[in-house]
């Protein structure tokens, strides 16, 4: 295509991202109580805006049996769940992108350390999706291991120090947890405003060594922190063209205790994963607990990224988050969570979406129908 239609559409897809923000609010907005179901359906719902709410959840029980380590471990033995499922991963970095040259990917590094590497089977260069590698294990272990935000020490990463993050998700608080799950319930506004029940509830239970790289679900999203902080970064569904979405390669995390050291196996011959890379630098290493600024955001018209939203989610608060929206979600100490997706409207609003998104592949280069699949689309989250 010539140099200036690819200018023209590239000055197109800027005023397109340019108008859409002018839509939403400069911040996301904290309401100290609930908003009624239709108040939510009206204000938030339909102009798919997020928000944070206190007080939407006070019948929980959660809020004081989950409160501290000891309360939780204590409210889990007593209902008989002794071991939980967790995914482990260098740096925290489970469902994350990385970069293979010559058979081997960075992990990261932190500081002045040495950057951190893995071998990687089957796979000699290019972008790979990498899932955490899961571990059944002992809940009194799994939760003792986490910080508390106070230790000496502890928010310094060691890819030696392997981080676990109890995220199974596909309805873990329903399955995993169910002999708890009278302890928490359904948010109200949510349930009606949708007019349906939650398609999955998730429990998420780690803390500052674990992070969930920038993604988008095609589920609504509400969520709740139960005890701890959550930080959240959103990015509207107009801001693709910045996302650095790029196919990669399935793989998997696994820890070789002879060599005592991670490695990666690529699985090439499965369908490949649509994933954004802005966490990777040009050298390919992996930002590890950065904030935006340490992002490496794609251009268009030769303008930077607008900026993300920035939004922290105490104990006691919940964050609408709606579908498709791009999020990437750090923790601050012992968190626990609970978030509710319900599905999402599949309307014009998705197939315009996917259409703007298809132009800016189109002027990358890339064939956007050839098989890959948005991890999205799988339920990931944060």
């Amino acid at each position: 295509m010539p140099d200036d239609a690819f200018s023209r559409t590239q000055h197109i897809l800027r005023t397109y991202v340019n108008d859409t923000r002018a839509f939403l609010p400069s911040a996301v907005r904290l309401e100290q109580s609930a908003p009624s179901p239709l108040a939510f359906a009206r204000g938030h719902l339909r102009a798919r805006s997020p928000f944070v709410c206190a007080n939407a959840t006070p019948e929980w029980r959660a809020h004081v049996e989950w409160r501290t380590k000891t309360s939780f471990i204590a409210r889990c033995l007593s209902r008989g769940i002794e071991r939980i499922d967790v995914n482990v991963a260098p740096f925290g970095r489970g469902d994350a992108a990385v970069l293979c040259a010559d058979g081997v990917a960075s992990l990261g590094a932190v500081g002045d350390e040495a950057r951190q590497i893995a071998r990687v089977r089957d796979l000699d260069r290019g972008f790979a999706f990498v899932e955490p590698e899961r571990r059944n294990v002992r809940v009194e272990q799994f939760v003792h291991s986490l910080s508390d935000g106070k230790e000496e020490g502890k928010g310094k990463m060691d890819v030696s120090l392997e981080a676990a993050y109890a995220s199974t998700q596909n309805d873990n608080a329903r399955r995993e947890f169910a002999a708890m799950v009278g302890d928490i319930g359904e948010v109200s506004f949510a349930r009606e405003g949708f007019g349906c029940d939650a398609d999955a509830v998730n429990i998420w239970i780690g803390d500052e060594t674990s992070s969930t790289t920038w993604h988008r679900d095609f589920y609504e999203n509400v969520y709740t922190v139960v005890t701890g902080m959550k930080i959240f970064w959103l990015r509207p569904p107009c801001d693709y063209a910045f996302m650095r979405y790029e196919k990669c390669v399935r793989g998997k995390f696994e820890w070789e205790e002879s060599t005592k050291t991670w490695a990666i196996r690529a699985a090439p011959h499965e369908s490949a994963v649509e994933w954004s890379v802005v966490d990777v630098d040009s050298e390919g290493v992996p930002s590890i607990s950065g904030g935006d600024d340490s992002m490496t955001y794609a251009t268009v018209a030769g303008e930077p990224a607008p900026p993300a939203f920035r939004v922290e989610v105490r104990a006691g608060e919940t964050l609408y988050l709606p579908a498709m929206w791009y999020h990437r979600v750090q923790q601050r100490g012992f968190t626990i969570a609970v978030n509710h997706w319900y599905d999402m409207a599949f309307d014009d609003r998705f197939t315009s979406a996917n259409f703007v998104n298809a132009i800016y592949d189109e002027f990358k280069g890339r064939d956007n129908d050839d098989g890959g699949d948005d991890a999205g689309s799988d339920r990931r989250s944060k």
